[in-house]
């Protein structure tokens, strides 16, 4: 089993009232929308299996990228 790491995620919401709704992107600008809070547990989890299955990217080019 792999030891997981952190993904930098960042969250807008665009309101307090139910259903709540907004949006989620990662730092390699992948953006997804959601409304209601399952569909913000269902955007965490796509943007975590996104970061978890591209190994293209080690975590020092990130770095590096993101200083770019």
């Amino acid at each position: 089993m792999s030891c997981p790491r952190p993904i930098d995620l960042r969250c807008e919401i665009d309101s307090l009232d139910e259903p709540i709704r907004g949006r989620i992107g990662d730092r390699r600008g992948r953006s997804v929308e959601f409304r209601g809070w399952i569909e913000l547990a269902a955007a965490l989890t796509d943007l975590a299996q996104d970061a978890s299955s591209s190994s293209s990217t080690s975590p020092s080019e990130e770095i590096s990228h993101e200083r770019s």
